[in-house]
């Protein structure tokens, strides 16, 4: 175990924290009060929502540390986040036991932010959270409004529109295995009347040192080839890494009602995360880098005393850069370059009707054109992104002169959405949306939501809740691609032993969720909450040998076996969470308690298989506290997960995990200065990984790990 701590002094730098004179800020009650936007496109309380939603606020976000979206995730209730665990996601995130990265949306002020064509996107340092307001997190559909992949859940980031002075900072961070971390956020006004906010994040480490502290797991050993040939000697091979990189960079411009955004997030981290030391070559350095921009012009105007209008113009891509690459045994270890991208523009025009004091109406309708090259086969050199499709000229490996298949696939989707809500009294609301999309890929798809709200006005909010939602068959599914062949043959076929190939027949996704919510304010500061769910998703898209191989797919080639995607399964999944909230202020300090317990259970049904429900631990308990006294704030955290199966059955051990942060605000000073210990008790855990050829079945986690951060305010 290495202890040394990186220190370093910073001389410009500013806080990710403002200080608030009142220790609690809020009161729990208050907290039910706030103004949420995400449940149903329009101002309401965190109460009457007619969704399982939890905020969390800036306050809460500084308080406990949070750097990320990974870190915030991993304290959620309902949320397996198994981290370090892919090649291409990094990390893979169930929420109440559906798994995928891809199964719910990331919006920033109401605009997504992840993939814009659905691909499974890492989800860690390049969703940073020095930037929001509050976090707003809808557990169940949300497709009503949402559209395509809003199934699990919705998260959207408020960020702020204006600063005070001492929320600009600049914050710099230090830590074991050369970690590095650098974020700032400052406000200006351009014109008479505006503001703009920008805001960035530099971040960069080696990444955990897993040989050392698992060497029976990363046992290294000749790489030998499918085909019986040492292509590195022992005594030639580097030793495993596993670095991360990220930035991010954002900017919001507000005048009057008009508002201009971008965004954009990087990150890059080896593909040989969660493999096998003996079908990886870590010295050819593997990596992959995720991009995504955004950009949005947004302006809104009064069309009448009860009826509001606003319209969004959008431009979205996904990148995966060219020199993107796998090192690993099904490219004979030699460099596997990959390349995908999904470009979207889209219009939103929406209108929200005040129909009567007791019932409003909101009403839209989208267009979207998407322009996408699914993620390659293995590549013999990058991808020429100045180049079209038919203009790469890229081979497949091995074989001389095959052609590679490269697609590029153009649709576009219309849609409609409306939702009508009533105050039938004092005690009920009502909710009731739908939602038709219309794609040129796959067809039509209707989503509703129904949702009644009960509350008393004094202690007690009751909600029951149901709503459908879809995932799109997008080309990440459709034109899904890669394989490799073998030799050429006497009849001067290429041979191929395994290729996966398209699938343009899939059907989308679909799912039902009805849930029981239910909330209780024992006091201004101790409330619980239970929620009871149970999801069907039918159409499970996921992959399948095909009873007939294609063996012709590919033009002077012969394929032995092909694999496709297809609609092939079904999950019902059924839980319950259980949550208490209490905080108590002293005459000096103050201390909350936030705890949650989930329960989930299901099955997954593949053809004829039927497992447990993968990637999500059957109970898991969550506890965070936070205590103030003077300058200091100390917030520990513990998360405990029950065995965790993957999609094989194979179970990962139950584990807990305890972390820490701790900071101290000088008093006469603008700078404070916290320490995050990751793994505080130095545990030995592995999360449950995909079980594939050459994966590990569940992947070693970090060893403890101490980061400082300096900050200074201005």
């Amino acid at each position: 175990m290495r202890w040394g701590i990186s220190f370093a002094f910073v001389l410009v730098a500013i806080p990710t924290y403002s200080q608030s004179d009142d220790i609690l800020d809020y009161s729990l009650e208050e907290l039910l009060k706030l103004r949420v936007t995400t449940a149903s496109k329009q101002e309401e309380s965190v109460a009457t929502a007619p969704s399982d939603i939890l905020v969390v606020t800036r306050k809460q976000i500084q308080e406990r540390g949070y750097r990320n979206l990974e870190d915030l995730l991993k304290d959620l209730p309902s949320v397996d986040v198994h981290t370090q665990s892919s090649s291409t996601s990094y990390n893979n995130i169930a929420l109440r036991g559906i798994f995928g990265n891809s199964k719910f949306v990331i919006l920033q002020d109401g605009l997504r932010i992840s993939s814009p064509t659905g691909e499974d996107i890492p989800v860690s340092y390049n969703f940073p959270l020095h930037h929001v307001k509050q976090v707003e997190f809808i557990f169940g559909p949300a497709s009503a409004l949402y559209g395509a992949d809003a199934m699990s859940g919705i998260i959207n980031l408020i960020t702020l529109s204006t600063l005070n002075e001492s929320e600009q900072f600049v914050s710099m961070s230090f830590g074991q295995k050369n970690h590095r971390h650098y974020s700032g956020l400052f406000n200006t006004s351009l014109i008479k009347d505006d503001r703009l906010v920008v805001g960035f994040h530099r971040q960069r480490t080696d990444g955990p040192d897993l040989a050392s502290t698992y060497p029976q797991t990363y046992v290294l050993g000749d790489l030998i080839t499918l085909g019986g040939v040492i292509a590195v000697q022992l005594e030639d091979r580097e030793p495993s890494e596993f670095p991360q990189d990220s930035y991010s960079a954002f900017a919001k411009w507000t005048y009057g009602d008009t508002k201009l955004g971008l965004n954009r997030s990087v990150i890059l981290h080896s593909t040989a995360t969660g493999t096998r030391p003996n079908t990886v070559d870590y010295g050819k350095e593997p990596f992959w880098q995720t991009e995504i921009d955004n950009f949005y012009l947004q302006t809104s105007w009064q069309v009448s005393e009860n009826l509001k209008t606003s319209l969004r113009l959008d431009y979205s891509a996904y990148h995966i850069d060219e020199d993107s690459k796998f090192a690993n045994i099904f490219v004979d270890f030699g460099n596997g370059y990959k390349y995908a991208e999904g470009i979207k523009h889209a219009l939103t025009q929406q209108f929200n009707w005040q129909i009567t004091n007791n019932q409003s109406l909101v009403l839209g309708y989208a267009y979207q054109d998407f322009d996408t090259i699914p993620k390659t086969a293995d590549l013999l050199e990058p991808f020429d992104d100045s180049l079209s499709v038919e203009e790469q000229q890229l081979v497949y490996p091995f074989v001389g002169d095959l052609p590679v298949k490269i697609f590029n696939i153009k649709w576009q989707n219309k849609s409609i959405f409306a939702q009508h809500q009533a105050k039938l009294n004092e005690q009920y609301t009502t909710t009731l949306g739908v939602r038709y999309d219309n794609s040129s890929n796959y067809g039509s798809t209707i989503n509703p939501r129904i949702g009644v709200v009960y509350s008393n006005h004094k202690d007690s909010i009751f909600k029951v809740l149901y709503g459908e939602a879809f995932i799109a068959p997008t080309p990440r599914f459709t034109h899904d691609h890669f394989g490799a062949f073998a030799f050429q043959r006497n009849d001067g076929l290429y041979q191929s032993f395994f290729m996966q190939i398209p699938n343009t027949a899939l059907k989308p996704e679909e799912s039902k969720t009805l849930e029981i919510n239910y909330q209780k304010t024992m006091s201004p500061n101790f409330n619980i909450r239970a929620t009871a769910y149970s999801t069907k998703v039918d159409n499970l898209i996921d992959r399948v040998i095909t009873e007939i191989p294609v063996s012709d797919f590919i033009p002077g080639g012969f394929i032995s076996t092909t694999q496709i995607f297809d609609n092939v399964g079904e999950i019902d999944v059924s839980g319950a969470d259980f949550r208490l909230n209490w905080q108590k202020q002293f005459n000096e300090s103050s201390l909350s308690l936030a705890t949650s317990y989930s329960y989930v259970e299901g099955n997954l049904k593949k053809l004829t298989n039927k497992i447990n429900v993968p990637f999500a631990a059957p109970n898991k308990l969550k506890l965070n506290m936070t205590y103030r006294t003077g300058n200091w704030v100390i917030s520990p955290s513990l998360q405990w997960y029950d065995e965790t199966p993957n999609n094989a059955g194979e179970k990962a051990d139950d584990y807990l995990v305890v972390d820490l942060y701790s900071y101290y605000r000088f008093k006469n000073a603008p700078f404070k200065i916290s320490l995050r210990v990751n793994n505080l008790l130095d545990k030995k855990y592995r999360v449950a990984a995909e079980s594939n050829l050459g994966v590990l079945e569940s992947v070693p986690q970090p060893e403890r790990q101490f980061i400082l951060h300096f900050d200074y305010l201005f």
